[in-house]
């Protein structure tokens, strides 16, 4: 049986840590089209190219 990967949802660092540092300016709609931009990533990949994205 093929082992399953998480993904984004599964992973709350992914998106807990913008969510909380952005409060109410975090708007999910974003959020998702960066998550879901390029495609299948690797998780550690996706992890940099939303903080790539995530204002600090």
């Amino acid at each position: 049986m093929p082992r399953r990967r998480p993904t984004a949802r599964e992973h709350p660092d992914v998106r807990g840590g913008d969510q909380q540092r952005l409060g109410s300016s975090f708007d999910l709609r974003t959020f998702h089209d960066v998550v879901l931009g390029d495609g299948a990533l690797p998780l550690s990949v996706l992890e940099d190219v939303v903080r790539a994205w995530s204002p600090h």
